[in-house]
This record gives C-alpha cells, structure tokens and sequence, in this order.
C-alpha cells in the first residue's frame, strides 16, 4: 500500500524532488520542489488569507508563516504543516494514475485554484508543462454536477 500512496520519509529526499502532502482530509494536496537542505520551493497563495491565526515565525527556517505569498522557500516541516510527505511519481501506467487521491511561465503571477496552483508550480518546475490533475478532477466535477442538474431541471419542467 506504501507504494501505491507515495508515502516517504524525510530522509529518502533527494533535490529536485516533487513533493505533496494531502490536506483538509484528502480534499486537495499541497505541492513543491526540494531543493536540499531541508528546504521546499513551493507556490501559496498570492491574495491575504485568514489573519485572525496568526502563526509565530518558524524556528527551524525563520519563515514568517503569515507573509507566505507567491513561490516561497521554507524548511521542509513548514511545507508539510504536519501532514504526511509523498513524493510525486512521473511516467507510471495509467492504471497506476488512477489508484492515486485526486490532487496544478517564469512569472506565476495570482494564485488560481484551477489554473494556477501549487501542482502546476511543481509540474512546471519539473517538466516545464503547467498543469493541475487536482484541479482538472475538480473541474470534471463541477461540469458533471451541473450537468445533472440541468437534467433534473429538465425533467421537471
């Protein structure tokens, strides 16, 4: 089952690394490069989130944890804000792609849930290709959502 999750531990990190860590049950995934040196080049947010926590700097790297916008370097504990690091696996089967929870230009500009997120940063970093499969499946989603909608709709007018 290990295999299948991508479940690593800190020590089996190698530079260049795509990295993720699942977040809020499953419901997205958080992505980055290792870099070396317990450190993560990863894409937050770019617009002011919730203050109302504030979060004292890290000890470990000094990064101040309410400022984090845009690509940013942190140690690797920062990055995983206590979740589980996975390293993401390049070139395997499709059957193999499916067996996975859903998980994202130079200037990366505003972050953007679906078109310009964390996983598009790290899959930019690694194949310089800007793509999202989380956002993708979220996508997917939604159209199928509406989509029965619609039919029901239909159906009861």
């Amino acid at each position: 089952m290990e295999h299948i999750i991508n479940k690593i531990d800190k020590d089996s990190l190698k530079p260049g690394d795509h990295i993720y860590a699942y977040r809020k049950l499953h419901t997205y995934s958080h992505h980055g490069i290792f870099i070396g040196g317990d450190r993560v080049i990863h894409y937050n947010r770019t617009k002011d989130g919730n203050t109302s926590q504030r979060a004292k700097p890290s000890k470990n790297c000094g990064v101040d944890k309410n400022h984090l916008r845009g690509v940013v370097k942190s140690c690797v504990d920062c990055f995983l804000k206590h979740h589980t690091l996975r390293r993401f696996q390049y070139g395997v089967g499709y059957g193999r792609y499916l067996t996975n929870w859903p998980g994202t230009n130079n200037g990366f500009g505003d972050y953007n849930l679906f078109e310009n997120n964390c996983e598009a940063f790290a899959m930019f970093c690694k194949t310089e290709k800007r793509v999202s499969d989380q956002a993708c499946s979220a996508m997917l989603l939604i159209k199928a959502s509406v989509k029965v909608a619609m039919d029901r709709l239909l159906r009861e007018s």
